[in-house]
């Protein structure tokens, strides 16, 4: 993926920051068109020729912008040069090697914003395929994430979390204003209507799976506590005192590690075992219900459980690479359990019921999604996963939904 898509937490903002040569939106892509040259700067040599009114064939933007810088200086033999070349890069070089007065650097940086503007308006206009991916961000930012170009560019690497804020950009992003103002004016021409039409219907398939809410609710959901994973890890200290505490212990999903670790706070060793040698996870919870427990317990265990859930999340998630990348996958998103029943884990609705769309109308606290949340954003930050964060991040917004919803996660 030469893209990388950022959406806000309310969805209020999508930008897409690109840099590399190999993507669309880059002056050194490879789409050839036909212009002539801008009047105006064509009118700078001092004999005109008549083959300059003539149409041009351009093999990328960067050589159309390059040109024209070297008509405003007035250099005919670099600008024969860069309509010669088809390197990129070396066309970029060719302009640079111009030697201009103050005066058309002046007129440069007045002019080079409607150049590129001309450019792009060219190089989009005569190529299908190059405009139907601009069309796909219709209603988003475009943003050149060039680290070094603090001009056309924001001056950030798009890896870098400072792009996902405007108030922390280094730099204009002209480029990127440029390619938001050609795809506006390209998307209301009626030659490219039926393109719009297609692109409109897609978009609204997309705005579908963009999700602020994962719910979930199901035992063959990956986020269910249900949801058969097998681990490894030692009970957490201060529940007991038992010479077992050393040991590694193997659970077989988080129900089990929850309520195991409920038995013990009560101090039922028995029940503790059989929740142990439980295969079933609604019978760990049934076990779990029939613990006694003291008003002393109870509150114990109302301060303590959500810890607990989250130790529990954290070893299933950390050491079992196909739920922690479906995990990931979620990153940006807001984990929902709606299960109708549970007001306390869950939101106490069903997941296709409306109200789960709005928090304002859940009936419950969603402590379960909260958890996930946190021990998602943890995992994310962790070193030892930053080949499986960075794959992820290589996925588009729609593409990581769609996968979502192919899994066995039960999401919706």
């Amino acid at each position: 993926m030469h893209t990388k898509v950022y959406v806000s937490e309310d969805r209020s903002k999508i930008l897409v920051l690109f840099y590399e040569a190999a993507c669309v939106f880059s002056n050194f892509y490879p789409a050839g068109f036909t212009a002539s040259a801008l009047p105006n700067l064509v009118m700078k040599f001092e004999n005109e020729k008549e083959e300059e009114k003539k149409k041009l064939t351009f093999k990328c933007s960067e050589q159309y912008f390059m040109y024209h810088k070297a008509l405003l200086v007035g250099d005919e033999e670099i600008a024969e040069q860069i309509l010669n070349e088809s390197n990129p890069m070396k066309m970029k070089l060719l302009g640079r090697k111009l030697t201009m007065s103050k005066e058309q650097l002046y007129q440069w940086s007045k002019l080079s914003k409607d150049v590129m503007y001309n450019a792009c308006l060219q190089k989009f206009s005569n190529d299908e395929k190059c405009r139907k991916t601009l069309f796909r961000t219709h209603g988003m930012k475009l943003v050149e994430a060039s680290p070094t170009d603090k001009i056309w560019g924001v001056g950030l690497d798009k890896n870098d979390k400072r792009c996902e804020d405007e108030r922390t950009w280094r730099g204009t992003n002209w480029l990127g204003e440029v390619l938001d103002k050609v795809r506006d004016e390209l998307w209301e021409r009626n030659e490219f209507k039926n393109e719009r039409e297609l692109i409109e219907k897609e978009m609204f398939i997309s705005k579908n799976q963009y999700k602020k809410f994962v719910l979930f609710y199901k035992s063959e959901c990956v986020f269910s506590n249900f949801y058969p994973v097998e681990f490894t890890a030692s009970p957490i200290q201060e529940f007991t005192n038992d010479s077992r505490i050393k040991k590694v212990l193997t659970f077989n999903c988080s129900e089990q590690y929850f309520m195991y670790h409920k038995a013990l706070l009560v101090g039922d060793e028995g029940i503790a075992e059989k929740i142990l040698n439980e295969t079933d996870p609604k019978k760990m919870k049934m076990w779990g219900r029939r613990l006694e427990m003291r008003e002393q317990h109870l509150q114990q265990w109302s301060k303590m459980s959500r810890g607990i859930m989250y130790c529990a999340c954290l070893a299933k998630f950390s050491k079992d690479a196909s739920c922690r990348k479906t995990l990931f996958r979620t990153h940006g998103m807001k984990l929902v359990d709606a299960s109708p029943e549970d007001r306390i884990w869950g939101i106490g609705l069903d997941k296709n019921d409306k109200r789960c769309e709005d928090e304002r109308t859940w009936r419950r606290t969603n402590w379960l999604g909260e958890v996930l949340d946190r021990v998602r954003d943890e995992l994310w930050e962790r070193k030892e996963f930053k080949n499986e964060r960075e794959l992820i991040e290589k996925e588009s917004l729609e593409t990581r939904c769609q996968l979502l919803e192919q899994f066995p996660s039960g999401a919706a």
